[in-house]
């Protein structure tokens, strides 16, 4: 698996056209670009292109905050770009790599000043007699200590002249930085650069706020709280106060540097506005420890980034590594090297009761005989140690780079947390049964023992989390954590300085496929649709955990929605189906365009309508384009039949599978047809479209996770079925044609659509609440039956869509039909040659006919054209055609829209046709009919890659024009092919990140660590409002009171003046 983690890393490096020349760092440090990286690390766009090789300052925290900054600039310059990193003459453990130049600055300390500071750590775990009022204030004697340290650090490289001149002088592309000491960000906003931020997090969060990322206090809990997402009402309401004083944490933490700011910029500017402009957030936490919680697209979780950077053991380790009881790893951590003697001997007692080897980091004294088995250190291997096999167990205190390397490599832990978020931490990894915690203040040795003894003689230990029962084996930790390979390519893209954020590229990357131990024996779908299994495809697209390990082969359902619906559908099932997994497509004797697979099995089930009755369906649609001189209330009332019609159609179609119903009658069968064909098959998951939410339905009814793949519904509830806030201040709604920047008029109504919108969603889905209850034999509406969904696929990207929170179990994969092509048909070949090239045309599978009217009005166009034109068109054409128009009832479009010769897309800006476009720089002409179709088409319209026009206006000229502009106009493919490359520039493609999330939900049966606490809360809880009502009870009964006291104080101060 971990070779297979270095083939990834080394393929989808994602790339620009050309390569950056760029000096050398001021002071060499020895940053080397080994000739091998550069032509297999980077690789090019295309054949003809050479790798990107970037120019990276970073500007590190010292520190552990250091260990990750350094593994990712070690791995940027081994790649080839070049990395400088800035460090002060004087640290706690920085200093020169083997792929970085290094900078250093000199500073108003020695090391005797940094020792002593760390030294003084010690006394957090001492166990003194002093008084509580004594203790905290020699924590914040410590504490100012450390911030006086920070800010003189920062201080010396902000205001040296000198070196801030030197990197002026580099010209480089990003800046790669921790924000804990936001020194980094004020130099990259002094020379204009973006910021890449690597943390774990801010205590006041600061980072959230700066990222966008709303924090509900109803369920995101506060740092040092140790709630969980699901709280009571006295921890809510806690919770809620610890959030509202926040902003007076970040003001004492960060007061001093808003200063500094102002200094250094010579602007009045705080460092939360610096730190808003950040281009990436890569937060060094994993759901599988953490709750989740509403993340920005530019916010990358990346915990375990550090977990596959090893060496080989030093030689003289060799001996305490082996054995047959193995060895334990004792480190807490850089701040706290030495204990208080009382403690140090409390531990080495208990390592004398135990067979194990302990390799202890401690830079303190030890007084007496040290236990043979025990090996002190002052810096040790941590992570080279707990990868070894031999490593049993891991004393530590709970940071996050200890937890989740140990996490990585499976060593069970005993965790005595310090300070900062590592109680917090602890209380987690015990939470799930990984580990025990133990209080360092009144530890003893026979704790300790009975702890080191539980944790490994104790086999439930580390296969007790939550989600994850059943697998296991270390290899499923280590496979959770390859997003090593995610910092490294978003840290590509970002160091382009590209401002806008691509959804898919960021959200993209769990990457590599977790295994179990066995392959899924599944027996075939009932009615075969030639399920092949390519014996190359079961060794290559599922990688075993190891060697010894078959390729996991799961059984999957397919619950699809017909018309444009099932394209994406049909190609994530192909795929699946490809890679050797068993696929079974339900679909309707009768549909629009579903039919039979060369790698799925399908199931059909009979109808009460025949094809006649789809294609007048479908013929109705081209009354939207009609240029009638109907009242507007005709109009109104000709679309809600239409509407009517098609939901009639769902509603039918639904039924039919659900109850194997006979439309004439209504009589429902007692024997639920779709549960008798699909039980026996024992599936894993269910993928379906739930803007028909029958998959929904079949999936609770069977008790099997859902995988969704839509593009949206109308009234938000995808959103809100997924627990993704949808503040209408910034994110618009469906229909509304608004960006996120609105003025107070269209937030106020952006506003009013947002309250409208749940009885959008009833007008929608009242029926299909009315079959779920007959279905299921439960009071459950279909909101509560989609909010069970383990994933949520989006085919959106955020090249065209505006940023917005998403929950970690939304993914982006617009453009999932992209890659999935074929060789175009022999008749084809002599329309797409030719010198000027041939145009597209398709308004999408509702719409294939137009009003004669408007038909003769593009035929007209298309004459005084040179381009051919390949139109799909299922009408009659009345009168000659011209000679450059070819019409077909069915078009490849994306096939053709990926050959050269494509010069413009006549298209209705369907999000399909969209994306194909967009994915292969076809500049597009869009005539939009309906849905959302306005809104797709403004917005590519907005960034210059297309026109719009209106199909109940358009005239010859328009369309003559249009396309003239789009094919000669210069800008049009130029815009298009940028947006292009943004759209493309991923580190895995959107079919893929598709097939990988559906095989992680059939894995592991749900991604339940990724449901959001929010379903479990009403409206009121969801807002606060109940605290909020009882806060102002609070306040009123204070101020009534007071005012009380007040009268009576005044009444009895007013009677002694009387009697005066």
């Amino acid at each position: 698996m971990r070779s297979a983690a270095l083939l990834v890393i080394m393929l989808l490096s994602m790339q620009v056209k050309g390569a950056v020349d760029k000096t050398m760092g001021p002071v060499g440090g020895g940053n080397q670009r080994p000739e091998e990286t550069k032509g297999t690390t980077n690789t090019p766009a295309n054949d003809s292109d050479p790798p990107f090789l970037g120019n990276l300052l970073v500007v590190p925290m010292d520190g552990s905050h250091w260990v990750d900054l350094k593994a990712l600039a070690q791995e940027m310059g081994r790649r080839g770009h070049r990395v400088t990193v800035v460090i002060p003459e004087v640290s706690i453990r920085m200093g020169p790599g083997k792929y970085y130049d290094t900078v250093t600055f000199p500073v108003p300390y020695d090391k005797a000043v940094i020792d002593s500071i760390m030294v003084a750590n010690k006394d957090v775990i001492k166990k003194s007699t002093v008084s509580f009022m004594e203790k905290i204030q020699k924590q914040f004697t410590q504490f100012q200590k450390i911030k006086g340290f920070l800010h003189s650090t920062a201080e010396s490289l902000l205001f040296n002249a000198s070196i801030i001149s030197q990197l002026e002088q580099q010209n480089f592309d990003a800046v790669l930085t921790d924000p804990m000491v936001p020194t980094g960000a004020l130099i990259a906003r002094k020379l204009g650069l973006p910021i890449v931020n690597l943390l774990r997090g801010i205590p006041c969060l600061l980072d959230m706020k700066s990222a966008g990322c709303p924090s509900p206090p109803s369920y995101v809990p506060r740092f040092f709280t140790g709630y969980t997402d699901k709280m009571n009402f006295k921890e809510r309401t806690i919770n809620t106060m610890v959030a509202l004083l926040e902003p007076l944490m970040c003001k004492l933490l960060f007061w001093q540097f808003d200063y500094i700011s102002h200094q250094f910029l010579g602007e009045e500017v705080g460092i939360a506005e610096v730190l808003s402009e950040s281009a990436v957030w890569l937060l060094r936490i994993d759901m599988t420890l953490e709750l989740p919680r509403p993340l920005m697209p530019n916010t990358i979780l990346v915990g375990g980034i550090n977990c596959n950077v090893r060496d080989a053991l030093p030689e003289d380790l060799l001996p305490w590594v082996s054995g047959e009881h193995g060895f334990i790893v004792f480190t807490l951590g850089t701040a706290v090297s030495e204990m208080p003697e009382e403690t140090t001997t409390i531990f080495m007692e208990a390592f004398r009761q135990i067979p194990q080897k302990v390799i202890w980091r401690y830079t303190g004294q030890i007084d007496g005989n040290l236990p043979d088995n025990v090996k002190i250190m002052k810096w040790v291997p941590q992570n080279d140690l707990l990868a070894h096999p031999g490593a049993r167990a891991f004393i530590t205190h709970a940071g996050s780079h200890g937890l989740y390397e140990g996490l990585c490599h499976a060593v069970p832990m005993v965790m005595v947390p310090l300070l900062a978020e590592q109680p917090d931490n602890a209380e987690k990894m015990a939470s799930r049964g990984a580990g025990i915690l133990l209080n360092i203040f009144s530890v003893t040795t026979e704790d300790i023992v009975q702890a080191l003894n539980n944790v490994i003689n104790d086999t439930r230990g580390l296969f007790n989390l939550p989600g994850w029962a059943g697998k296991g084996e270390k290899e499923w930790f280590t496979d959770t954590f390859h997003h090593f390979v995610r910092a490294f390519l978003l840290e590509s893209f970002s160091s382009r300085g590209e401002g806008t954020m691509r959804s898919a590229a960021l959200l993209v990357i769990m990457l590599l496929s977790m295994q179990v131990k066995g392959a899924v024996d599944k027996t075939a779908g009932p009615v075969g649709g030639g399920n092949q299994r390519p014996e190359e495809t079961k060794g290559t697209t599922n990688t075993p955990a190891n060697d010894s390990d078959p390729p996991f082969l799961g059984n999957l359902l397919v619950i699809p929605m017909d018309g444009s619906h099932w394209v994406d559908l049909k190609a994530l099932a192909q795929e699946m189906g490809r890679r050797g997994h068993r696929v079974t497509v339900v679909i309707p004797e009768v549909s629009i365009r579903m039919g039979p697979g060369k790698y799925y099995d399908i199931v059909t089930f009979p109808v009460p309508y025949d094809k006649a009755v789809i294609d007048s369906i479908m013929v109705a649609n081209k009354d939207v384009m009609e240029k009638s001189t109907v009242s507007f209330m005709e109009k109104i009332q000709k679309r809600f039949t239409q509407f009517q019609k098609i939901k009639s159609f769902l509603h039918s179609t639904a039924e039919s599978l659900l109850f194997n119903a006979r439309a004439s009658s209504h009589s429902w069968s007692s024997s639920d047809v779709c549960c008798h064909l699909i039980t026996p098959q024992n599936f894993d998951a269910v993928l379906t479209d739930p803007m028909v939410p029958t998959g929904a339905l079949i999936a609770r009814k069977l008790g099997l996770p859902t995988v969704n793949l839509l593009r949206g519904i109308p009234c938000l509830m995808d959103m809100k079925s997924a627990g993704c806030p949808s503040p209408p201040s910034y994110v618009p709604r469906f229909l509304t044609g608004y960006t996120d920047k609105m003025n107070f008029k269209e937030r106020t109504i952006n506003t009013m659509v947002a309250l409208l919108e749940p009885l959008m969603c009833k007008l929608l889905f009242w029926q299909f609440d009315y079959i779920s209850q007959q279905f299921l034999g439960e009071e459950v509406g279909i909101a509560e039956v989609l909010s069970e969904s383990a994933v949520w696929l989006l085919r959106i990207d955020m090249t065209l869509e505006l940023p917005r929170p998403l929950m970690p179990n939304t993914i982006l994969v617009g453009g999932i039909n992209c890659n999935v092509r074929d060789a175009l048909p022999e008749d084809l070949l002599p329309w797409v040659s030719g010198e000027h090239g041939f145009i597209v045309f398709t308004l999408g599978t509702v719409v294939s006919e137009m009003p004669e009217e408007t038909t003769t009005i593009f035929l007209e166009a298309f004459r005084q054209i040179p381009q051919k034109v390949i139109w799909r068109y299922t009408g009659q054409i009345d009168g000659n055609l011209p000679d450059n128009v070819k019409i077909m009832k069915w078009v490849p479009q994306n096939d053709l829209l990926a050959h050269p010769g494509a010069r413009a897309f006549i298209t209705h800006a369907g999000s399909h046709g969209l994306y194909e476009g967009l994915c292969h720089a076809v500049p597009m002409v869009m005539v939009p009919l309906s849905a959302e179709q306005p809104d797709n088409a403004e917005k590519m319209a907005s960034r210059g890659a297309g026109i719009v026009l209106n199909i109940l206006s358009v005239t010859t000229e328009d369309i003559v024009q249009a396309l003239n502009n789009v094919i000669n106009d210069t800008r049009y493919k130029d815009n298009i092919k940028t947006l292009s490359e943004l759209h493309k520039d991923q580190p895995i493609n959107p079919l893929e990140l598709s097939v990988y999330w559906t095989e992680f939900v059939m894995r592991h049966k749900g991604a339940k660590h990724l449901r959001p606490a929010v379903h479990d809360l009403n409206w009121i809880q969801y807002y606060c409002l109940d605290i909020v009502a009882f806060l102002f009870t609070i306040l009123l009964l204070v101020v009534v009171l007071t005012v009380k006291c007040l009268k009576v104080c005044l009444r009895k101060l007013g009677g002694k003046r009387k009697r005066d």
